[in-house]
């Protein structure tokens, strides 16, 4: 029977748990005070990727409560914690590991003498292997930061994601597997700069080991501090699927659903109307799409468009955007979040420019927002740029402009100039005629193998006769 806590340390199963009124209560952010809604947030996270399956330390191996005691010898009573985890090897009924954490939701950084206090309250605790961790929602102070690292204290900067470009459903921290891809000089400005504002990791942490935005990793580096690694063998989760989250979809199922969309609009050659297919969209789901003259301002700062999932609205940012070719794409590219149904794994997404580049989501952290926004951007050039019609139009321009296959490719282009107006020749026409920036075609023509771009990046004085 897996037992969780919540309350007043009552326990119920897991069964029970979900009939449980108390627990909706607990969870039900907007109805918990503020200075409860971290320790809320906190408590929910775990728990539910423990539910899942999916924490450090297996299922079986774990209970979790909100505020329970824990028995001081200096006192001769028991000390409240916001949050805990006891991790029990399997059989056993007494903790191996007892993870205890203070939450503090403050509008200022937080001070020294927190850590302090809360060092103090952890050394008072009955008990071998207890760990502490200080989750907040504001910075701490560099002064903290190292008092922490002195005590080999963990401690967490907890984002919520309402300011997030992505707002997924899952916490992208308790995704992510790996911290690699993260400079620790960003993580360390995540937990010490008071204005930090992230993309996406909604878990800025400092484990005793290292800095990293993945829970997985924070929980690894406390059991790992105490824990024989004998102990660890038998309580850490080897069958947790360490993978995207978000399906898989090939690139001939993308698009044949393109063209499914095609069929059903009647589109017969040349730009494609995309204002028919958010017409028929509307029809069908009650889809919003508004355009904004203005540039994007408050939350939307920095973003070409929006798309929310409930309801469904798509937001285009015309000033942002800047020219016809990447409005279209944009659009195209949220109507792929909405057609992939990626609703399933977001609530919603801000596109910035970066975003738009399909060979450019491997800079992406999160794999679940890396395959997302591959999928949107792979619909988008399927959408705008229809395989079977863009095939017949390249051929035709190259006939027309008889360039010629001299074993390099068919349309070869590098830092010789006749090489290059070849290049712009071709593009030229095939943008004008699909109505797309020269970026999106250009991707489209190496993914279909018609373009060998081997340009090097010093080659960008070429570029100025080009057009957006």
């Amino acid at each position: 029977m897996n037992v969780f806590a919540y309350g007043d340390s009552d326990c119920v199963t897991q069964s029970d748990r979900l009939q449980t009124p108390q627990f909706e209560k607990i969870t039900d952010m907007s109805s918990v005070e503020t200075g409860n809604a971290l320790e809320a947030a906190i408590f929910t996270l775990l728990l539910t990727e423990i539910e899942a399956n999916r924490f450090w330390a297996r299922k079986e191996c774990c209970k979790i409560y909100q505020k329970k005691g824990y028995y001081s010898r200096d006192r001769d009573s028991d000390i409240i914690f916001d949050v805990s985890i006891e991790i029990c090897l399997p059989g056993e009924k007494e903790y191996s590991l007892l993870v205890l954490i203070e939450c503090k939701n403050y509008s200022h950084p937080v001070p020294v003498n927190d850590l302090e206090e809360f060092y103090e309250k952890l050394r008072q605790v009955t008990g071998a292997n207890v760990k502490g961790v200080f989750a907040t929602t504001n910075s701490l102070q560099s002064g903290a930061v190292r008092y922490a690292s002195s005590k080999r204290l963990a401690v967490i900067r907890y984002f919520a994601d309402s300011k997030f470009q992505w707002e997924l459903k899952r916490s992208p921290s308790a995704s992510t597997f790996s911290s690699e891809s993260i400079k620790p000089a960003s993580i360390a400005l995540g937990l010490e700069s008071e204005t930090f504002q992230p993309q996406c990791f909604d878990l800025y942490c400092k484990s005793p080991n290292r800095l990293t935005n993945s829970l997985w990793e924070f929980v690894e580096d406390i059991a790992g501090d105490v824990l024989a690694p004998e102990d660890i063998n038998e309580v850490e989760n080897r069958t947790a699927i360490k993978a995207s989250q978000v399906a898989f979809i090939t690139r001939d199922c993308i698009e044949n659903c393109t063209n499914s969309l095609l069929t059903a609009v009647e589109y017969s050659c040349g730009e494609v109307p995309l204002h028919r297919i958010c017409a028929w969209e509307s029809d069908k789901c009650d889809l919003k799409v508004i355009i904004e003259n203005g540039p994007p301002s408050g939350s939307y700062l920095g973003a070409l468009a929006t798309i929310s999932f409930s309801p469904l609205v798509i937001r285009i940012f015309k000033e942002a955007i800047g020219y016809p070719g990447r409005e279209r794409f944009t659009l195209a590219h949220e109507l792929g979040h909405h057609y992939l149904r990626h609703s399933a794994y977001m609530r919603g997404e801000r596109c910035k420019l970066g975003d738009l580049d399909i060979y450019a989501t491997s800079r992406i952290a999160v794999e679940d927002i890396k395959r997302l926004e591959w999928q949107a951007n792979y619909f988008a050039s399927c959408l705008l740029m229809p395989r079977a019609y863009v095939l017949r139009s390249f051929w035709r321009q190259l006939d027309q402009a008889g360039i010629h296959d001299k074993g390099f490719g068919a349309l070869y282009v590098d830092n010789q100039r006749v090489n290059y107006d070849n290049f712009l020749t071709v593009t030229d026409a095939l943008m004008k005629l699909y109505g797309v920036s020269r970026l999106a075609l250009t991707n489209r023509l190496i993914e279909l193998g018609l373009l060998n771009d081997i340009r090097r990046a010093d080659t960008s004085f070429l570029f100025r006769q080009t057009k957006p």
